[in-house]
């Protein structure tokens, strides 16, 4: 299984969008919008992070998880 996020060119004033420079362009990636798919259904490799972008995403993946977990108790 595989976590997919999604890309957009379009800013949010939301904690959930992470600002990253992708294929030369400022993109941001939406957290709030992450999916789990099957990695067989990859093909070819989609791209990779820099490492300090993908460390910020997961503090904030963490934090949605941990935001819902507070919501649903």
């Amino acid at each position: 299984m595989s976590w997919i996020l999604p890309l957009t060119s379009s800013y949010r004033d939301n904690p959930f969008y992470h600002e990253l420079i992708w294929g030369g362009q400022k993109s941001w990636v939406i957290i709030s919008q992450i999916r789990t798919i099957s990695h067989k259904r990859l093909d070819r490799k989609v791209g990779f992070a820099e490492l300090g972008d993908f460390n910020k995403i997961k503090e904030k993946i963490i934090n949605l998880i941990n935001e819902e977990k507070f919501q649903l108790s």
